[in-house]
Protein backbone atom coordinates (compact mmCIF):
# COMPACT_ATOMS: atom_id res chain seq x y z
CA UNK A 1 0.00 0.00 0.00
CA UNK A 2 2.86 2.38 0.80
CA UNK A 3 4.60 1.72 -2.54
CA UNK A 4 1.34 2.18 -4.45
CA UNK A 5 0.65 5.52 -2.73
CA UNK A 6 4.19 6.75 -3.46
CA UNK A 7 3.89 5.60 -7.08
CA UNK A 8 0.69 7.60 -7.61
CA UNK A 9 2.22 10.59 -5.80
CA UNK A 10 5.20 10.48 -8.20
CA UNK A 11 2.85 10.38 -11.20
CA UNK A 12 0.76 13.35 -9.97
CA UNK A 13 3.79 15.48 -9.10
CA UNK A 14 5.50 14.69 -12.41
CA UNK A 15 2.32 15.56 -14.36
CA UNK A 16 2.06 18.87 -12.49
CA UNK A 17 5.69 19.63 -13.34
CA UNK A 18 5.20 18.94 -17.05
CA UNK A 19 1.98 21.00 -17.14
CA UNK A 20 3.63 23.96 -15.37
CA UNK A 21 6.55 23.91 -17.78
CA UNK A 22 4.40 23.89 -20.92
CA UNK A 23 2.09 26.65 -19.62
CA UNK A 24 5.18 28.72 -18.81
CA UNK A 25 6.30 28.35 -22.42
CA UNK A 26 3.03 29.92 -23.58
CA UNK A 27 3.63 32.91 -21.31
CA UNK A 28 7.18 33.23 -22.64
CA UNK A 29 5.83 33.35 -26.21
CA UNK A 30 3.40 36.10 -25.15
CA UNK A 31 6.25 37.99 -23.42
CA UNK A 32 8.30 37.87 -26.64
CA UNK A 33 5.47 39.35 -28.70
CA UNK A 34 6.73 42.77 -29.79
CA UNK A 35 3.20 43.85 -30.62
CA UNK A 36 2.12 43.71 -26.97
CA UNK A 37 2.50 46.46 -24.39
CA UNK A 38 5.54 46.77 -22.11
CA UNK A 39 3.28 46.37 -19.09
CA UNK A 40 1.88 43.04 -20.34
CA UNK A 41 5.31 41.76 -21.41
CA UNK A 42 6.64 42.27 -17.88
CA UNK A 43 3.54 40.58 -16.43
CA UNK A 44 3.84 37.56 -18.79
CA UNK A 45 7.56 37.19 -18.08
CA UNK A 46 6.94 37.07 -14.32
CA UNK A 47 4.21 34.47 -14.73
CA UNK A 48 6.44 32.33 -16.94
CA UNK A 49 9.29 32.53 -14.41
CA UNK A 50 6.97 31.57 -11.54
CA UNK A 51 5.56 28.57 -13.43
CA UNK A 52 9.03 27.36 -14.44
CA UNK A 53 10.12 27.61 -10.82
CA UNK A 54 7.12 25.48 -9.82
CA UNK A 55 7.99 22.99 -12.58
CA UNK A 56 11.57 22.51 -11.39
CA UNK A 57 10.45 22.19 -7.77
CA UNK A 58 8.01 19.48 -8.82
CA UNK A 59 10.78 17.61 -10.70
CA UNK A 60 12.91 17.72 -7.55
CA UNK A 61 9.98 16.45 -5.48
CA UNK A 62 9.45 13.63 -7.99
CA UNK A 63 13.06 12.47 -7.55
CA UNK A 64 12.76 12.62 -3.75
CA UNK A 65 9.52 10.61 -3.75
CA UNK A 66 11.05 8.02 -6.10
CA UNK A 67 14.08 7.62 -3.81
CA UNK A 68 11.84 7.28 -0.74
CA UNK A 69 10.06 4.28 -2.30
CA UNK A 70 13.45 2.51 -2.40
CA UNK A 71 15.03 3.78 0.82
CA UNK A 72 13.09 6.01 3.20
CA UNK A 73 16.14 7.16 5.17
CA UNK A 74 18.00 8.25 2.04
CA UNK A 75 14.81 10.01 0.93
CA UNK A 76 14.61 11.99 4.17
CA UNK A 77 18.28 12.97 3.87
CA UNK A 78 17.66 14.08 0.30
CA UNK A 79 14.69 16.18 1.50
CA UNK A 80 16.89 18.02 4.00
CA UNK A 81 19.63 18.64 1.41
CA UNK A 82 17.09 19.89 -1.14
CA UNK A 83 15.45 22.17 1.43
CA UNK A 84 18.82 23.74 2.31
CA UNK A 85 19.69 24.10 -1.38
CA UNK A 86 16.40 25.91 -2.06
CA UNK A 87 17.02 28.31 0.85
CA UNK A 88 20.55 29.06 -0.39
CA UNK A 89 19.28 29.54 -3.96
CA UNK A 90 16.52 31.97 -3.00
CA UNK A 91 18.79 33.78 -0.56
CA UNK A 92 21.30 34.30 -3.37
CA UNK A 93 18.82 35.15 -6.10
CA UNK A 94 16.27 37.24 -4.22
CA UNK A 95 18.37 38.82 -1.51
CA UNK A 96 21.85 39.28 -2.97
CA UNK A 97 21.13 39.66 -6.70
CA UNK A 98 17.87 41.61 -6.40
CA UNK A 99 19.22 43.83 -3.63
CA UNK A 100 22.23 44.66 -5.82
CA UNK A 101 19.89 45.48 -8.72
CA UNK A 102 17.70 47.58 -6.39
CA UNK A 103 20.64 49.60 -5.08
CA UNK A 104 21.96 50.14 -8.59
CA UNK A 105 18.59 51.18 -10.06
CA UNK A 106 18.42 54.79 -11.19
CA UNK A 107 16.71 57.11 -13.64
CA UNK A 108 16.16 55.91 -17.19
CA UNK A 109 16.58 58.26 -20.15
CA UNK A 110 13.02 59.61 -19.93
CA UNK A 111 13.37 60.30 -16.22
CA UNK A 112 16.74 62.00 -16.67
CA UNK A 113 15.09 64.58 -18.92
CA UNK A 114 12.39 65.40 -16.33
CA UNK A 115 13.00 68.46 -14.15
CA UNK A 116 11.24 68.18 -10.80
CA UNK A 117 10.67 71.94 -10.62
CA UNK A 118 9.09 72.23 -14.08
CA UNK A 119 5.37 72.51 -14.82
CA UNK A 120 4.41 70.82 -18.08
CA UNK A 121 1.62 72.19 -20.29
CA UNK A 122 -0.74 69.83 -22.12
CA UNK A 123 -3.03 70.65 -25.08
CA UNK A 124 -1.81 74.23 -25.41
CA UNK A 125 -4.07 74.66 -28.45
CA UNK A 126 -7.21 74.32 -26.28
CA UNK A 127 -9.93 76.90 -26.92
CA UNK A 128 -10.42 78.37 -23.44
CA UNK A 129 -13.35 80.40 -22.09
CA UNK A 130 -13.00 84.10 -21.45
CA UNK A 131 -13.41 85.20 -17.86
CA UNK A 132 -16.17 87.72 -18.60
CA UNK A 133 -19.71 86.64 -17.79
CA UNK A 134 -18.82 83.61 -15.68
CA UNK A 135 -20.77 83.68 -12.43
CA UNK A 136 -20.80 80.01 -11.39
CA UNK A 137 -17.71 77.85 -11.31
CA UNK A 138 -17.69 74.04 -11.05
CA UNK A 139 -14.55 72.54 -9.54
CA UNK A 140 -13.95 68.78 -9.43
CA UNK A 141 -11.29 66.96 -7.41
CA UNK A 142 -10.20 63.34 -7.86
CA UNK A 143 -7.34 61.05 -6.92
CA UNK A 144 -7.44 58.86 -10.04
CA UNK A 145 -5.09 56.15 -8.69
CA UNK A 146 -2.52 56.65 -11.47
CA UNK A 147 -5.10 56.50 -14.25
CA UNK A 148 -5.13 52.77 -14.97
CA UNK A 149 -8.20 53.19 -17.20
CA UNK A 150 -8.05 56.70 -18.68
CA UNK A 151 -11.07 56.10 -20.93
CA UNK A 152 -13.29 55.57 -17.86
CA UNK A 153 -11.83 58.66 -16.18
CA UNK A 154 -12.50 60.63 -19.37
CA UNK A 155 -16.13 59.49 -19.47
CA UNK A 156 -16.75 60.80 -15.95
CA UNK A 157 -15.00 64.11 -16.63
CA UNK A 158 -17.15 64.62 -19.73
CA UNK A 159 -20.26 63.78 -17.72
CA UNK A 160 -19.46 66.32 -14.99
CA UNK A 161 -18.29 69.05 -17.40
CA UNK A 162 -16.36 70.90 -14.69
CA UNK A 163 -14.63 74.22 -15.38
CA UNK A 164 -11.56 73.29 -13.34
CA UNK A 165 -10.43 69.75 -12.47
CA UNK A 166 -7.80 68.97 -9.82
CA UNK A 167 -6.22 65.51 -10.11
CA UNK A 168 -3.76 63.58 -7.96
CA UNK A 169 -1.78 60.39 -8.61
CA UNK A 170 -1.47 61.10 -12.32
CA UNK A 171 0.96 58.85 -14.25
CA UNK A 172 3.25 59.68 -17.15
CA UNK A 173 5.55 57.07 -18.70
CA UNK A 174 5.12 54.29 -16.11
CA UNK A 175 4.96 50.58 -16.98
CA UNK A 176 1.90 50.07 -14.78
CA UNK A 177 -0.11 52.43 -17.00
CA UNK A 178 1.41 51.30 -20.30
CA UNK A 179 3.79 54.29 -20.43
CA UNK A 180 0.84 56.59 -21.15
CA UNK A 181 0.86 60.33 -20.58
CA UNK A 182 -2.48 60.22 -18.76
CA UNK A 183 -2.96 63.97 -18.44
CA UNK A 184 -2.10 64.62 -22.08
CA UNK A 185 -4.74 62.07 -23.09
CA UNK A 186 -7.39 63.64 -20.82
CA UNK A 187 -6.54 67.20 -21.87
CA UNK A 188 -6.81 66.47 -25.59
CA UNK A 189 -9.96 64.37 -25.30
CA UNK A 190 -11.80 66.89 -23.09
CA UNK A 191 -10.50 69.93 -24.99
CA UNK A 192 -9.15 71.37 -21.73
CA UNK A 193 -5.79 72.98 -21.00
CA UNK A 194 -3.64 70.84 -18.72
CA UNK A 195 -0.92 71.55 -16.17
CA UNK A 196 1.23 68.76 -14.74
CA UNK A 197 3.78 68.87 -11.92
CA UNK A 198 6.04 65.94 -11.04
CA UNK A 199 5.77 64.79 -7.46
CA UNK A 200 7.88 61.62 -7.75
CA UNK A 201 10.19 60.02 -10.26
CA UNK A 202 9.21 56.34 -9.98
CA UNK A 203 12.43 54.29 -10.14
CA UNK A 204 11.80 50.80 -11.55
CA UNK A 205 13.27 47.98 -9.42
CA UNK A 206 12.68 44.21 -9.10
CA UNK A 207 10.73 44.81 -5.87
CA UNK A 208 7.91 46.67 -7.66
CA UNK A 209 4.97 44.42 -8.54
CA UNK A 210 2.88 45.09 -11.64
CA UNK A 211 0.41 47.56 -10.05
CA UNK A 212 3.39 49.55 -8.75
CA UNK A 213 5.70 49.23 -11.79
CA UNK A 214 7.56 52.49 -12.41
CA UNK A 215 9.86 53.81 -15.10
CA UNK A 216 8.12 57.19 -15.40
CA UNK A 217 6.83 60.01 -13.20
CA UNK A 218 3.82 60.58 -10.99
CA UNK A 219 2.25 63.85 -9.85
CA UNK A 220 -0.52 66.40 -9.45
CA UNK A 221 -2.44 68.03 -12.29
CA UNK A 222 -5.00 70.70 -13.16
CA UNK A 223 -7.33 70.72 -16.16
CA UNK A 224 -9.13 73.97 -16.97
CA UNK A 225 -11.56 75.45 -19.49
CA UNK A 226 -10.62 78.98 -18.33
CA UNK A 227 -7.32 80.61 -19.16
CA UNK A 228 -5.10 80.92 -16.05
CA UNK A 229 -3.25 84.17 -15.42
CA UNK A 230 -0.37 82.30 -13.76
CA UNK A 231 0.61 78.90 -12.38
CA UNK A 232 3.36 77.63 -10.08
CA UNK A 233 4.42 75.05 -7.50
CA UNK A 234 4.31 75.49 -3.73
CA UNK A 235 6.66 73.07 -2.00
CA UNK A 236 5.58 71.42 1.28
CA UNK A 237 7.67 70.56 4.35
CA UNK A 238 9.41 67.20 4.07
CA UNK A 239 7.97 65.42 7.06
CA UNK A 240 9.09 62.12 5.52
CA UNK A 241 12.10 62.04 3.19
CA UNK A 242 11.51 59.55 0.34
CA UNK A 243 15.00 60.24 -1.01
CA UNK A 244 16.80 59.26 2.21
CA UNK A 245 14.57 57.09 4.44
CA UNK A 246 15.73 55.71 7.77
CA UNK A 247 16.63 51.97 7.93
CA UNK A 248 13.22 51.20 9.44
CA UNK A 249 11.40 53.15 6.72
CA UNK A 250 13.57 51.72 3.93
CA UNK A 251 12.09 48.25 4.53
CA UNK A 252 8.79 49.58 3.12
CA UNK A 253 9.98 52.20 0.68
CA UNK A 254 12.11 49.70 -1.27
CA UNK A 255 8.86 48.48 -2.85
CA UNK A 256 8.26 52.02 -4.12
CA UNK A 257 11.68 53.59 -4.78
CA UNK A 258 11.20 57.27 -5.58
CA UNK A 259 12.88 60.62 -6.06
CA UNK A 260 10.88 63.73 -5.17
CA UNK A 261 8.62 65.26 -2.52
CA UNK A 262 5.07 66.47 -1.89
CA UNK A 263 3.96 69.80 -3.35
CA UNK A 264 0.88 71.78 -4.39
CA UNK A 265 0.24 72.70 -8.03
CA UNK A 266 -1.43 76.12 -8.15
CA UNK A 267 -3.20 78.13 -10.85
CA UNK A 268 -4.60 81.66 -10.60
CA UNK A 269 -7.62 83.02 -12.49
CA UNK A 270 -9.33 86.41 -12.79
CA UNK A 271 -13.14 86.08 -12.70
CA UNK A 272 -15.69 88.87 -12.16
CA UNK A 273 -12.95 91.21 -11.01
CA UNK A 274 -11.68 88.79 -8.34
CA UNK A 275 -8.65 86.57 -8.20
CA UNK A 276 -9.21 82.85 -7.65
CA UNK A 277 -6.29 80.68 -6.58
CA UNK A 278 -6.84 76.92 -7.04
CA UNK A 279 -4.37 74.34 -5.78
CA UNK A 280 -4.19 70.58 -6.38
CA UNK A 281 -2.34 68.84 -3.56
CA UNK A 282 -1.56 65.39 -2.16
CA UNK A 283 -0.43 65.29 1.48
CA UNK A 284 1.86 62.55 2.80
CA UNK A 285 0.42 59.32 4.22
CA UNK A 286 3.65 57.50 5.19
CA UNK A 287 5.25 57.66 8.62
CA UNK A 288 4.20 61.21 9.59
CA UNK A 289 0.82 60.92 11.33
CA UNK A 290 -1.80 63.63 11.66
CA UNK A 291 0.65 66.14 13.13
CA UNK A 292 2.90 65.84 10.06
CA UNK A 293 -0.02 66.46 7.71
CA UNK A 294 -1.06 69.45 9.82
CA UNK A 295 2.43 70.90 9.32
CA UNK A 296 2.14 70.42 5.55
CA UNK A 297 -1.33 71.97 5.39
CA UNK A 298 -0.31 74.92 7.58
CA UNK A 299 2.68 75.63 5.34
CA UNK A 300 0.46 75.53 2.23
CA UNK A 301 -2.23 77.72 3.81
CA UNK A 302 0.35 80.33 4.83
CA UNK A 303 1.96 80.38 1.36
CA UNK A 304 -1.46 80.86 -0.28
CA UNK A 305 -2.29 83.66 2.19
CA UNK A 306 0.90 85.48 1.22
CA UNK A 307 -0.15 85.38 -2.45
CA UNK A 308 -3.76 86.54 -2.01
CA UNK A 309 -5.50 89.69 -0.80
CA UNK A 310 -8.26 89.79 1.81
CA UNK A 311 -11.16 89.37 -0.66
CA UNK A 312 -9.56 86.86 -3.02
CA UNK A 313 -11.02 83.38 -3.41
CA UNK A 314 -8.83 80.40 -2.51
CA UNK A 315 -9.55 76.73 -3.18
CA UNK A 316 -7.47 73.84 -1.84
CA UNK A 317 -8.50 70.58 -3.50
CA UNK A 318 -6.83 67.25 -3.08
CA UNK A 319 -6.16 64.00 -1.30
CA UNK A 320 -5.27 65.29 2.17
CA UNK A 321 -4.89 61.73 3.53
CA UNK A 322 -6.80 62.48 6.73
CA UNK A 323 -6.72 58.78 7.46
CA UNK A 324 -6.11 58.51 11.19
CA UNK A 325 -8.85 56.93 13.31
CA UNK A 326 -8.93 54.77 16.43
CA UNK A 327 -8.73 51.74 14.13
CA UNK A 328 -5.57 52.91 12.33
CA UNK A 329 -3.85 53.77 15.61
CA UNK A 330 -4.87 50.41 17.08
CA UNK A 331 -3.46 48.50 14.09
CA UNK A 332 -0.32 50.64 13.98
CA UNK A 333 -1.03 52.00 10.49
CA UNK A 334 -0.53 55.56 11.75
CA UNK A 335 3.24 55.66 11.97
CA UNK A 336 3.55 58.63 14.30
CA UNK A 337 4.07 57.51 17.90
CA UNK A 338 1.41 60.00 18.98
CA UNK A 339 -0.34 62.95 17.41
CA UNK A 340 0.92 65.99 19.29
CA UNK A 341 -2.16 68.09 18.47
CA UNK A 342 -5.03 65.66 17.90
CA UNK A 343 -6.67 63.64 20.70
CA UNK A 344 -6.41 59.94 19.93
CA UNK A 345 -10.11 59.24 20.38
CA UNK A 346 -11.45 61.38 17.48
CA UNK A 347 -10.88 60.83 13.77
CA UNK A 348 -8.53 63.05 11.84
CA UNK A 349 -11.44 64.22 9.65
CA UNK A 350 -13.45 65.41 12.65
CA UNK A 351 -10.37 67.09 14.07
CA UNK A 352 -9.92 69.04 10.83
CA UNK A 353 -13.59 70.03 10.70
CA UNK A 354 -13.73 71.14 14.33
CA UNK A 355 -10.27 72.56 15.03
CA UNK A 356 -7.96 72.85 12.01
CA UNK A 357 -10.17 74.60 9.42
CA UNK A 358 -12.22 77.19 11.41
CA UNK A 359 -9.26 79.53 12.19
CA UNK A 360 -8.17 79.52 8.52
CA UNK A 361 -11.51 80.63 7.03
CA UNK A 362 -11.77 77.59 4.73
CA UNK A 363 -15.11 75.79 4.45
CA UNK A 364 -15.58 72.08 3.66
CA UNK A 365 -19.25 71.35 2.82
CA UNK A 366 -19.05 67.54 3.16
CA UNK A 367 -19.49 65.76 6.47
CA UNK A 368 -17.05 63.12 7.68
CA UNK A 369 -19.71 60.46 7.05
CA UNK A 370 -19.42 61.21 3.32
CA UNK A 371 -16.29 59.06 3.06
CA UNK A 372 -14.16 58.89 -0.08
CA UNK A 373 -11.90 55.87 0.55
CA UNK A 374 -12.46 52.36 1.86
CA UNK A 375 -10.22 49.38 2.69
CA UNK A 376 -11.18 45.76 3.38
CA UNK A 377 -14.82 46.78 4.00
CA UNK A 378 -13.97 47.68 7.62
CA UNK A 379 -12.33 51.07 7.07
CA UNK A 380 -14.18 53.99 5.50
CA UNK A 381 -12.86 57.49 5.85
CA UNK A 382 -12.93 60.91 4.23
CA UNK A 383 -9.46 61.47 2.75
CA UNK A 384 -10.37 63.83 -0.10
CA UNK A 385 -11.41 67.48 0.29
CA UNK A 386 -12.32 70.65 -1.56
CA UNK A 387 -11.76 73.60 0.79
CA UNK A 388 -13.24 76.99 -0.22
CA UNK A 389 -12.45 80.43 1.18
CA UNK A 390 -14.33 83.71 0.49
CA UNK A 391 -16.91 82.19 -1.86
CA UNK A 392 -20.47 80.81 -1.35
CA UNK A 393 -21.11 77.13 -2.12
CA UNK A 394 -24.23 76.58 -4.27
CA UNK A 395 -24.16 72.82 -4.78
CA UNK A 396 -21.79 69.96 -4.05
CA UNK A 397 -21.66 66.22 -4.60
CA UNK A 398 -19.68 63.01 -4.46
CA UNK A 399 -19.18 60.50 -7.27
CA UNK A 400 -18.64 56.74 -7.29
CA UNK A 401 -15.23 55.08 -7.32
CA UNK A 402 -15.26 54.44 -11.07
CA UNK A 403 -11.73 53.07 -11.73
CA UNK A 404 -9.99 54.58 -8.70
CA UNK A 405 -9.76 53.71 -5.02
CA UNK A 406 -10.98 57.25 -4.23
CA UNK A 407 -14.34 58.92 -4.84
CA UNK A 408 -14.38 62.19 -6.81
CA UNK A 409 -15.84 65.36 -5.26
CA UNK A 410 -17.35 68.34 -7.06
CA UNK A 411 -18.59 71.74 -5.96
CA UNK A 412 -20.32 74.73 -7.63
Amino acid sequence: GYDAAMFYAVLIVLATSIMSYFISLQFWFLALDEGGSDFLRVSYRRRATALQSIGWMMVTLTVILAVMTVNTQIGYALCIITFLAVIIFFEYKYVILIDDEYRGAGRNQFQQEIQLSRIFRKNEAAQLKQAQGIETLRILNWNIERGFEPEAVLAYLNEMNADIVCLQEVDWGNLRTDKKDVLDFLANKTGMFGLFGTEFIEIQTPYRWKKMAGGGVHGNAILTRIKPTSYYRLELPTSFDWNDPTPGQAIWTKYEKRIGARFALCAEFQLAGRKILVSSVHLEDKFIGSDGRLAQFTALEQQIKSRTAAGDIAVIAGDLNTLETRLTRLTGFSKAARATHKPWYISECKWWKQHVLPPTGYVAPWSCKEWTHTALAVYREKLDWILIKNCPVLRYGRGNFNTSDHRPLWVD
